[in-house]
Formats: structure tokens, C-alpha cells, sequence
């Protein structure tokens, strides 16, 4: 939401954001005197040690009071734009809230959360039947809807019809690509915390394990002995497939053994994010390290976030759609950077990851596997290039940016939901 929020301060509307504390919001957000963060309290963790369908159940009641509450006095909404997911108990609390305070209210579909819960639960359990019946049949009654993909808007008018217009993501400004100076600065500060970055220092050279720079001033250039930076980024869960990503680059490590071992070259393999699967991912790779290969987990200021990926040799997406109809933001921020994409294959990723133009598709580790090899080599890749040019012209254009997209698709929603000029100050 911090783009939506973001979009809505440039348009000049006043901003009432609600949610839970711990992402960091944009500074563009936190210094305007229009924005008002509401934060909501955190499920006491007590009882989280409840066993899980119950624990699940009190903390659907916590939100629903704790969300309602915040919501009832908040200054007065003209209209309400609520993401799912999460949408329970959201959805059916801003139904309450429209009600009593004759607000409007805008649903952006991401994805079904009954899909993510059903991962756990299995498809016929009673709590996804529940989630099943408040997103869709509770959801329609929102006054106008969003989604991310024109698969997800083909399902949601096949489900429950529903008209909702396909807001796709696209990056912000800050995601952009970097000149190789600006990289080596970004490679300078992280060797001061992780050591895949550093290198042993020369006495006329300024040395990252990536680039060096003569300390007389002359330019910096990339070391020939450099390993490949690949880059993904997750938010911990079961719909991202880790475990693919792990077994292909053991195939790559016993490839890099046999004859070719001087064709590619060894791998850091950055992996952002926080969640809950992070730590056992941790656990197993220090456990079953990968020769040729080295896991860095960084926890990154959000300014450093899109220069690591405009850094990157390449991105990979492992995000597995648990609906089969959302699309990967995490994609869509690597090619505002220009960095080219191997995403693993579900129903609808091909609205955004084209095949030899912005990034790869596979299906299963041995597919990656070739992939890496193909455009990691030591030798020149010139499908690397071709899509890295292609991307980098893409970035130049204002029409491939969130905001220029946001004003096409939701500004014209909104103006219509409160009447007021473009230029009016309006409230959210």
C-alpha cells in the first residue's frame, strides 16, 4: 500500500494509512504532514502457543475488533481502498464501516487468501470454506475493485461477477537502473557488513569483491576473477519454491566441477525479505553449504533495496501463485533496475515475464540450472544483453512507472467515487 499511498499524496489527497508496524514506510510518506499512520496492536504472542486452528480463530476476532475500532475514529473517510490480501476480517469490517460512516469503499484484488490458507489446511477445510465465502461473496458488495493480473479479473467475473479494472504493478522511480559507479559505492558499504562483498585491499586500489577502483581517481571497472551476483527476493512463505532454487544451483556447483569449470563463474546468491520460513532456510544452507556458491540473507535499509537489484547479474522468482492469478511484485521492481528475470512457470506469469525479451521461464530445477548457465557464463551472453537493453529502454519511459499507471486506472475511479476536481484536496 505504501504506492497506492504514495500516488494518492502526489494527486493531492490527505492520507489515513492503517496497518501493523514493522515495514518500513516510504519517507515521502512519514514527512508530509497529509499522511496520519494508525497503527493497529499487534495478537498478544501468549496466545499464539494455542493450538493453531484456534489461535487462528482468536486472532481473526483481535483484528476484527482492534481494526474496527481504529477505524471508527479515524478522521472521516470519503472512501476506503483496502488490499487483499488480507481480506479477512478486513472485508467484512469495512462493509460495517461503510454503514456507519457512509464511506465508499475500493477492494484491490493481489490474490485469494483462501488459496494461501488452503496451503496449509488443505482446499476442503472448513476455515478456507469460511475465507472461501467472506472474500467472494462479501467482497462483490465493495463499490469498485482492482486486480492485478487479467487472469485474476477473468476469474473474479467468472466467480461472483465482478468488474474489476487491471491495475498492473509497475515501479516506482526509485527502482531505476545504476551506472557502474554507483555500484561500486553500494558494494563498498556492504563490504562493511557482509563479507561476500569484500575483497583484500590493494595499496593503489579501492577493491569490492565485484569492482575495483584506482585511488589515483581513474575509473572503476568490473574485476575479471568477479563472481555472478543472482538476486531474489520473498516474503518467507509456502508460495515461494526455495527448494528449486537450492537443488539447481547444487546441479550448477556439479557442473562448475566437471570440464567447464572455468566457463561459469561461482555465485553470491543474495536472498532478501523477512517471514517465516526465513530461519529454517538459514539453518539448512549452513548446514548443506554449496561449493561454488555463497547465500547471503541481507537485511536492507529500503533505499538500498533497488540498488542491490540494479546491482544483481540477475534476478530469479521462485513465487509459486497459490491461485495461479497473481503476479510478482518482486518481478516487476527487477525490471524497473533493468535486471533480467528467471521466474518459475504457474497459469498467468507470462503476462509479465516474456520469454528472451525481459527474463526466462522454467519449470523445474534442472531448467533453471541451464538458465544460470546460459547467462552467467564468462563468456559473453548475448541474450543477457539483448534483454538488459530492452529493459533499460523500458525504463526511461514515464508510461512503464507506477504513478503514470495509478493516474490512468484508479485516479479516474476515485475522482468519479467523491466528486471533487483533480485538484481538490480529498481525503482517504
Amino acid at each position: 500500500m505504501n504506492y497506492h499511498a504514495l500516488s494518492l499524496l502526489q494527486s493531492g489527497f490527505n492520507v489515513d494509512l492503517v496497518g501493523y508496524a514493522g515495514s518500513a514506510l516510504l519517507p515521502e510518506l512519514t514527512e508530509s504532514e497529509q499522511v496520519k499512520v494508525h497503527y493497529i496492536r499487534e495478537f498478544p504472542s501468549l496466545l499464539n502457543k494455542c493450538p493453531r486452528i484456534i489461535a487462528k480463530v482468536l486472532k481473526a476476532l483481535w483484528l476484527t475488533l482492534t481494526l474496527l475500532t481504529t477505524l471508527l475514529f479515524i478522521p472521516q473517510p470519503q472512501w476506503i481502498l483496502l488490499q487483499n490480501v488480507p481480506g479477512v476480517p478486513s472485508i467484512p469490517v469495512c462493509l460495517v464501516i461503510r454503514l456507519i460512516r457512509r464511506c465508499r469503499l475500493v477492494l484491490d484484488w493481489h490474490n485469494y487468501g483462501f488459496t494461501i490458507l488452503a496451503l496449509n489446511f488443505g482446499s476442503g477445510h472448513r476455515l478456507v470454506t469460511l475465507m472461501r465465502f467472506i472474500e467472494l461473496n462479501l467482497g462483490k458488495f465493495f463499490d469498485h475493485h482492482l486486480c492485478v493480473s487479467a487472469a485474476l479479473k477473468k476469474d473474479l467475473l467468472e466467480r461472483k461477477g465482478i468488474k474489476a479494472h487491471v491495475l498492473y504493478d509497475r515501479p516506482p522511480e526509485r527502482f531505476k537502473p545504476l551506472a557502474i559507479e554507483e555500484r561500486h559505492r553500494l558494494f563498498m558499504d556492504l563490504a562493511k557488513e557482509y563479507e561476500a562483498f569484500r575483497s583484500a585491499g590493494e595499496e593503489r586500489v579501492e577493491c569490492t569483491r565485484f569492482t575495483r577502483k584506482p585511488r589515483n581517481g581513474g575509473s572503476v571497472e568490473w574485476r575479471i576473477d568477479r563472481p555472478k551476483l543472482v538476486i531474489s527476493s520473498t516474503s518467507w512463505t509456502e508460495d515461494d519454491n526455495f527448494e528449486m532454487l537450492v537443488d539447481a544451483l547444487k546441479l550448477y556447483s556439479e557442473a562448475k566441477k566437471g570440464e567447464n569449470n572455468s566457463t561459469w563463474p561461482d555465485i553470491v546468491c543474495a536472498v532478501t525479505g523477512k517471514g517465516p520460513l526465513r530461519a529454517q532456510f538459514e539453518r539448512d544452507i549452513t548446514a548443506n553449504p554449496i561449493e561454488h556458491v555463497e547465500f547471503l540473507l541481507p537485511w536492507l535499509e529500503p533505499e538500498d533495496y533497488p540498488r542491490i537489484l540494479a546491482s544483481a547479474d540477475l534476478g530469479v522468482c521462485l513465487h509459486d501463485s497459490s491461485s495461479g492469478l497473481d503476479l510478482p511484485m518482486k518481478v516487476v521492481d527487477m525490471f524497473g533496475c533493468a535486471l533480467p528475470v528467471c521466474a518459475l512457470y504457474y497459469q498467468c506469469i507470462r503476462e509479465l515475464v516474456r520469454d528472451h525479451e525481459n527474463g526466462l521461464i522454467f519449470e523445474n530445477a534442472s531448467q533453471l540450472c541451464a538458465q544460470l548457465q546460459q547467462l552467467l557464463s564468462n563468456e559473453r551472453s548475448f541474450l543477457l544483453e539483448k534483454m538488459q537493453q530492452k529493459l533499460h529502454m523500458k525504463a526511461r519511459s514515464p508510461s512503464n512507472r507506477w504513478h503514470h499507471q495509478w493516474t490512468q486506472v484508479v485516479l479516474p475511479i476515485l475522482n468519479g467515487l467523491n466528486g471533487h476536481e483533480p485538484d481538490a484536496k480529498k481525503d482517504s
